[in-house]
C-alpha cells in the first residue's frame, strides 16, 4: 500500500493524489464495517465459545487458567481436578466488549444488591440489547459490541472509572491474539483464594463458600442467542459514564521543572489561573504540548483544594474564570458543567497548571508569577529559619537552667561515725 501511495504521489497531480487517498480510506472503512457486521450479527455463544478455556478447582485467575490445547494435564485431567466451567479470552472475541462493574466486596450483601439493581433498572428501562451476567461477588458483566471505528488502549483496561462503592473496568478485543485477558463465563463457579505460607500454594479462604456466575435478563431471547448487541458507547451513555475518558485515558502530567508537592499559596494559584489567556482547552484530546484538556485542567484545579486558605467558594470562582476563557473549544464549552461534575472526585497536584502557563504565556509567567513564587518561598524559608532558631534558643536556655545548682537547697548532715546510722542520716 505504501509503495502504491508513493507511486501516486510521484506521478499524479495533487488533486488526483487526494482522490486516491480518499478512495483508499473509503475502501478500508468499508472492509472494516463489513467485517464488523459479519461478527456482530452472530449469536453470542459462537463468538465467545470458539476457544473456550476450561477452569478447574474453582480458580479464575489468569495465571491459573491454561488453554486446553496447551496443557496435556487438562487433556487427561486427573481425578483430583474438578472442572468448574469456562472462561474466554477477550482477544479471541472480535468486536466484543464487556463492561465489568466491580462492586466493593466489603459492602454487605444488601448494599451490593441495591447498587446492582440500580444499574439493572437503568438497563431495563432503556431496553438496551445486551447480555447480562451477575458475577460471583455480586457485580455485573455487560456484554456489548465495540463501536466499529473506535480503538481502545488494550484488551484490558483497569478501573476506568473509580467510585466510592464500585469500580468500572472495560474488557475489549483490540489486539487480536496479542494481549490476553480471560473473562469468566456464566454458569462457572469460583472460590476466593489466598496464599498459604506453609504449603506455598493458594488455598481457598473458606473451602465451603462457592460463588456462581449467573445469566440475567428479562427478555425472551436467551443469553446464548443474543446477537446484534448495542454499542458500548450507548451502554455507557445509559449508565452515565463518559466514553471519552475511556478512549483516550488522558492523565494529568507532572512537570519536572515544577514543584513536586503542594508548596503553593492561594495567591500563586490565582496568578496562574489568570494566565490562561493563550491556552487552548479541548474536551478530551489535546494534540500539542501547549494545549490541554478539561480532564487535566479540572483534575489540577481540584488538587488546589489542598492549598491553605482555598475553600469551595474559591474553587467555584476558579471554574467560573476558566469557563469564560476564549481558548475553550466549542465541545469543551458545551460539556463544561457535565465534565466538571463527572471529575469532581478526581484530582492531581497543581504543578501541571504551572507548566501550562510557563509554556503558553511565558512573559506573564516570568513577570507575574515567578516574583510571587520567589517571595513566597523566601517567606517560607525565613519562617522556617526563625522557628528553628527559636526552638534552638529555647532548648539552650532550658539546658542552661537545668545545669544551675541551687546551693541553698542543699542540706548537710553532721554524722558522728561512732554512732549507729539511721535512715534520716542517709
Amino acid at each position: 500500500m505504501l509503495q502504491e501511495a508513493e507511486s501516486h504521489r510521484n506521478n499524479d497531480s495533487e488533486e488526483e493524489f487526494n482522490l486516491f487517498i480518499v478512495n483508499r480510506l473509503t475502501k478500508q472503512i468499508k472492509e472494516i464495517l463489513e467485517d464488523y457486521k459479519y461478527y456482530t450479527s452472530k449469536e453470542l455463544t459462537p463468538r465467545i465459545s470458539e476457544k473456550l478455556i476450561q477452569l478447574y478447582d474453582f480458580k479464575k485467575f489468569n495465571n491459573e487458567i491454561t488453554p486446553l490445547d496447551d496443557d496435556k494435564e487438562q487433556e487427561n485431567p486427573v481425578k483430583t481436578r474438578k472442572n468448574t466451567r469456562n472462561a474466554t479470552n477477550i482477544a479471541d472475541c472480535l468486536y466484543l466488549a464487556i463492561v465489568d462493574i466491580d462492586i466493593d466486596k466489603k459492602l454487605s450483601e444488601v448494599e451490593r444488591n441495591l447498587i446492582r439493581n440500580e444499574f439493572l433498572e437503568k438497563i431495563y428501562q432503556s431496553e438496551l440489547n445486551i447480555a447480562l451476567v451477575k458475577t460471583g461477588h455480586g457485580g455485573l458483566h455487560l456484554y456489548n459490541n465495540m463501536d466499529p471505528l473506535i480503538l481502545f488502549a488494550g484488551n484490558s483496561m483497569v478501573k476506568k472509572f473509580t467510585f466510592e462503592k464500585y469500580d468500572v473496568e472495560i474488557f475489549a478485543c483490540v489486539d487480536y491474539n496479542e494481549s490476553k485477558r480471560c473473562v469468566v463465563l456464566p454458569d462457572s463457579r469460583i472460590k476466593d483464594f489466598e496464599y498459604d505460607t506453609v504449603t506455598k500454594k493458594k488455598q481457598p479462604k473458606q473451602p465451603n463458600q462457592v460463588f456462581m456466575y449467573e445469566k440475567l435478563g428479562k427478555t425472551n431471547i436467551k443469553f446464548d442467542k443474543k446477537k446484534d448487541l448495542d454499542l458500548i458507547s450507548e451502554v455507557l451513555e445509559v449508565l452515565e459514564f463518559d466514553i471519552e475518558l475511556i478512549k483516550y485515558h488522558d492523565q494529568p502530567e507532572q512537570d519536572v521543572k515544577a514543584s513536586q508537592d503542594v508548596n503553593m499559596t492561594r495567591q500563586q494559584a490565582e496568578v496562574l489561573i489568570n494566565g490562561f489567556n493563550n491556552l487552548i482547552i479541548h474536551n478530551y484530546a489535546s494534540k500539542f504540548e501547549k494545549e490541554s484538556t478539561t480532564f487535566k485542567i479540572f483534575s489540577s484545579v481540584n488538587g488546589m483544594k489542598a492549598i491553605a486558605d482555598v475553600n469551595l467558594q474559591w474553587i467555584n470562582e476558579t471554574y467560573n474564570k476558566i469557563s469564560l476563557i476564549q481558548g475553550l473549544t466549542i465541545k469543551a464549552r458545551s460539556h463544561f458543567d457535565r465534565t466538571r461534575i463527572r471529575l469532581a472526585e478526581r484530582s492531581c497536584t497543581p504543578p501541571y497548571i504551572e507548566k501550562l502557563v510557563r509554556l503558553t504565556n511565558e512573559e506573564y509567567y516570568n513577570s507575574e508569577y515567578l516574583s510571587i513564587k520567589v517571595k513566597s518561598e523566601n517567606q517560607r524559608l525565613t519562617g522556617s529559619l526563625r522557628e528553628s532558631e527559636d526552638t534552638k534558643s529555647s532548648s539552650s536556655n532550658k539546658s542552661y537552667n537545668d545545669d544551675i545548682i541551687d546551693l541553698a537547697k542543699i542540706t548537710v548532715n553532721n554524722i558522728d561515725l561512732t554512732d549507729q546510722f539511721e535512715l534520716t542520716d542517709i
